[in-house]
């Protein structure tokens, strides 16, 4: 028997609705694109909850019911009860997610009241996800909750290539990655078992080549996920959010003007040396 957190259906299926789950591959865009719609008006942005590394991953792990009391527990009574009340904001300015990347001052002082538990009418804003690396488990939430999905997608070499740079599989592996460790060697939570050999063959560049056909494999099984590109945002900025904001329904701000003017375009670079670094059988599942 497991318990069930109380919400009623009603309130449940409206804060759905206005829930927006923003992901892709780490280092693919996420973060500015998720600053530009964090900016638009009507809108609480929810960075990288670090929760979501230890709850998402124990899907298909656990108990079915299990895991929707986990995830329930702590998305609608500790991240949106909290957020929507603004009692988890980073004022800390050398985060990614410090509040004035994607806000203005004034909005600090926006009083919210927002009450999980009342089944009253109550105003709830957009309320956007940025969580990356885990679109399977997201999809899945889709389907259950009904959440709408944005997906980012970037040229596969220039997320190579921003991967490597932040040694993101390096053997140190000095990232915060969701790892499994099987007979003192570490893997990626969604490799399956037989495949740990062929993982230890490959190098680094290749590694972060199987992270990224990972999640094309999860993209190409839900055809209905709403994809931007991240080259449309570089060659035009503001039709590039104009068109999200339109498909939500939501207005851009001065804040959202401002970062528009922040947006640049990339230095082409020639990363053929990449494709040179990865075995053609990976490379035809990468461009596949």
């Amino acid at each position: 028997m497991y318990h069930k957190i109380f919400i009623s259906k009603e309130l449940k299926k409206k804060l759905n609705s206005k829930i927006l789950w923003l992901t892709g591959s780490p280092r693919g865009g996420t973060t500015v694109i998720g600053n530009l719609i964090a900016s638009l008006k009507n809108t609480e942005y929810f960075y990288e909850p670090g929760m979501f590394s230890a709850i998402l991953p124990m899907l298909k792990k656990i108990n079915t019911k299990l895991f929707i009391f986990l995830f329930e527990s702590y998305f609608y009574l500790e991240l949106i009860k909290n957020g929507l009340n603004k009692r988890n904001i980073n004022l800390n300015s050398s985060d990614e997610s410090f509040y004035l990347n994607f806000k203005n001052k004034k909005d600090l002082n926006l009083r919210k009241s927002f009450d999980v538990h009342n089944n009253n009418k109550q105003k709830i804003p957009n309320i956007i996800i940025k969580t990356p690396n885990f679109l399977k488990e997201i999809m899945y939430l889709k389907k259950n909750y009904n959440f709408n999905v944005i997906f980012v997608d970037r040229k596969p070499l220039e997320v190579i290539n921003s991967l490597v740079q932040k040694k993101w599989w390096s053997k140190n592996l000095n990232r915060n990655l969701i790892i499994i460790e099987y007979k003192k060697r570490y893997y990626p939570y969604w490799l399956k078992k037989n495949k740990y050999k062929f993982w230890q063959s490959l190098n680094e560049y290749e590694k972060c080549a199987m992270q990224i056909i990972y999640e094309k494999k999860t993209l190409k099984k839900n055809k209905k996920i709403f994809v931007v590109h991240y080259t449309d945002l570089v060659n035009d900025p503001k039709k590039f959010i104009i068109n999200i904001a339109k498909k939500y329904n939501m207005q851009l701000s001065k804040k959202t003007l401002s970062l528009l003017k922040k947006v640049k375009k990339n230095k082409k670079k020639d990363l053929s040396f990449i494709e040179k670094r990865i075995r053609v059988k990976i490379l035809k599942q990468l461009y596949n």
